[in-house]
């Protein structure tokens, strides 16, 4: 399954790398890809994401968590 994360606050690379350690950390994540200046992640998963798992894991590091959407 592939999903889009709007994610707002992400400034620099540092920002990005953050977001993709704290995505790729969630079980059956298989790949992330943060683009900072779109403020957006593109994530693979194995199984569903639950949103709020998401969302939560996003403003652990401090970041807002605006959507996500399954591709």
């Amino acid at each position: 399954m592939q999903y889009v994360i709007e994610i707002k606050g992400m400034h620099c690379a540092h920002c990005a790398a953050a977001v993709t350690k704290a995505l790729g950390a969630i079980e059956g994540v298989d790949a992330v890809n943060v683009d900072f200046m779109r403020k957006i992640a593109f994530v693979d998963a194995k199984s569903e994401l639950a949103e709020a798992v998401v969302s939560a894991v996003i403003d652990d590091v401090g970041f807002d968590f605006l959507s996500m959407q399954k591709l």
